[in-house]
This record gives C-alpha cells, sequence and structure tokens, in this order.
C-alpha cells in the first residue's frame, strides 16, 4: 500500500491486492455456500418430528379448516397485525385462502412501503380501490 503525495492519509491499493482479496473472498463464500454436509436450519426443522407434529400439520389442518368453511352473516372475520407490512403480501394471502377479514393493523416503519400498502389495499386512501369490507388501521 502506498500513500497518495497529495493525501497522506488516503491509500492506494494495487490491482493485485483486490484481485486476491476477490479471490479470497469468493472461496469463503463459496465454502460458506456449498458445504453439503451441512444441513441449514429450516431443512432440520421440516425433518424434526416434534415440529411437523407440533406446529406443521396443524398449521395446514387450520388453513385447509379455514379455507373450506362457510363464513356466516354473524361472523365477522379475523383481526390480522401485519408486521413488516411491506406491499400487503400477506394480506393477499389470507384473501385467496378464503379466510375473512375483519381488520388489519399494518406495522411498517418505511414511508414508502406505508404508502405502497395503503395504495394497494386501503379504499379510505385510495378511493380507486373496491371496498373489499376491511378495515384498515
Amino acid at each position: 500500500k502506498q500513500s497518495s503525495a497529495a493525501d497522506p492519509n488516503c491509500e492506494w491499493v494495487t490491482f493485485k491486492e483486490v484481485q486476491d482479496c476477490w479471490k479470497t473472498a469468493q472461496a469463503h463464500e463459496s465454502k460458506m455456500y456449498n458445504d453439503d454436509g451441512l444441513a441449514s436450519e429450516t431443512n432440520k426443522l421440516l425433518t424434526s418430528d416434534d415440529y411437523k407434529d407440533g406446529v406443521w400439520e396443524p398449521f395446514w389442518e387450520l388453513v385447509h379448516q379455514h379455507r373450506n368453511k362457510r363464513w356466516s352473516a354473524k361472523d365477522p372475520g379475523i383481526v390480522v397485525l401485519d408486521c413488516f407490512a411491506g406491499v400487503g403480501t400477506l394480506i393477499v394471502a389470507l384473501k385467496r385462502l378464503g379466510i375473512r377479514i375483519q381488520c388489519v393493523i399494518h406495522c411498517e416503519h418505511d414511508k414508502v412501503a406505508t404508502h405502497t400498502f395503503q395504495f394497494n389495499h386501503d379504499c379510505q386512501y385510495n378511493p380507486e380501490l373496491v371496498n373489499d369490507g376491511i378495515r384498515y388501521v
């Protein structure tokens, strides 16, 4: 590494040093992501009998019950707390599953994502949307 004559605090890095760092980073990344001997934590969960019996199967059973449920006019639907709401993919998924939704409380710190969520879903925010009967907070 050489110091610049114009600015003694500025260091120059040679092309060879950059190339060596790049090759080292590629080797580390390759080792980290291509180690077939180690199962990822999510794969371990899906093969765990405790997880499958206690969480996975009951979850999907509940989803199928809600999907096939005949909603009465008296049943107001569920209240959804959508943390990290983003563009509202959770709401789209719940609607496609046929789950009746009474109210959505969406939490998002990003102002652009909040605008996008409201523009995509909230008919009070975007009057061009069809009123789906869901209250958005």
